[in-house]
């Protein structure tokens, strides 16, 4: 069993909306005022694993429902920030990507060695946002923005000719004249193997954005 806690905010007095949890077996409120107040679930285990939390997105005017306008943030977008974890230390790092609808994956490349490769052999279970910044609301003290939050697992992928493909597809997402950078990795191994390509298999996409 275990206790989780966490403070949700709410202003005036609107409820807080809090996570729904398959297998709570008890909810301990407290310290509960107009602005805040602090839960605590106790949550049952199934064998080893423990139950997932899943959330409801507190402002549901703000969520983006839609398949095709999640997909659109992510063809759009040219770097995720994506976060890792390895031994309770968490890890962020920004990197270009290229999207793959057809797959349903982002990949991304890099060196074969550091501190992101280290987390991802030790947790390959990883999460990412895609922003799309539209820019500051002078006198709201607010942000325009639309964004989605990606889900998923790593992989590294070691066969030459899914690596080979990979780099395509990141040249073609990313490369306003992609075709000069397709044709000089084309068939060039020796620079495919220096590269490590890394590919995140989506499992679900959340998506917000601002007030329009």
């Amino acid at each position: 069993m275990v206790a989780i806690n966490f403070f949700c905010v709410s202003r005036f007095s609107n409820p807080c909306v809090y996570p729904s949890l398959r297998g709570v077996k008890s909810i301990r409120i407290s310290n509960c005022f107009t602005r805040s107040c602090s839960v605590t679930y106790s949550v049952g285990s199934r064998g080893d694993e423990e139950e997932k939390m899943r959330y409801h997105m507190q402002r549901k005017e703000r969520e983006i429902t839609s398949e095709e306008s999640l997909h659109s943030i992510l063809r759009a977008g040219k770097f995720m920030v994506l976060a890792l974890s390895y031994k309770d230390v968490p890890y962020t790092v920004a990197l270009s990507y290229g999207y793959d609808e057809d797959e349903n994956a982002c990949y991304f490349h890099g060196a074969k060695i550091g501190r992101k490769m280290d987390y991802i052999r030790a947790n390959s279970k990883a999460c990412g946002i895609v922003i799309q910044d539209r820019g500051y609301v002078d006198g709201e003290c607010s942000h325009a923005y639309r964004s989605v939050v990606v889900e998923g697992t790593m992989e590294i992928v070691r066969d030459k000719n899914k690596k080979s493909q990979a780099l395509t597809k990141m040249f073609l997402h990313l490369e306003e004249h992609p075709e000069n950078l397709i044709k000089r990795f084309e068939g060039d191994h020796d620079a495919i193997s220096g590269v490590t390509i890394l590919k995140l298999k989506i499992e679900s996409l959340t998506g917000k954005q601002s007030k329009e």
